[in-house]
């Protein structure tokens, strides 16, 4: 995945200065360090942004092809337990 790849540096250069890193979401967070815990899907991701009555809506179209990868299923067992153990619990 391009996000993976892309957070790798980041995580590096982080690390190594001491500095911390803050994730707000951590399931979001979760996969970019593993990519196993949720199965993603490529296709099109569409937000409303006209419309007043349904405005930030979004709508998902599956396309092999499309711009967006969108996580469909978790693992959440191996969510938890990534989760617990990088808090120390």
């Amino acid at each position: 995945m391009a996000i993976i790849g892309a957070a790798r540096p980041f995580r590096a250069s982080a690390q190594a200065s001491g500095r911390a890193v803050t994730f707000h979401d951590p399931l979001a967070a979760t996969t970019i360090f593993r990519d196993d815990i949720c199965a993603f899907t490529r296709g099109h991701v569409d937000v409303e942004l006209l419309s007043g009555r349904v405005l930030a809506m979004t709508h998902w179209s599956p396309d092999i092809h499309g711009s967006h990868e969108v996580a469909l299923t978790v693992d959440k067992e191996r969510f938890f337990e990534h989760y617990f153990s990088t808090l120390g619990a």
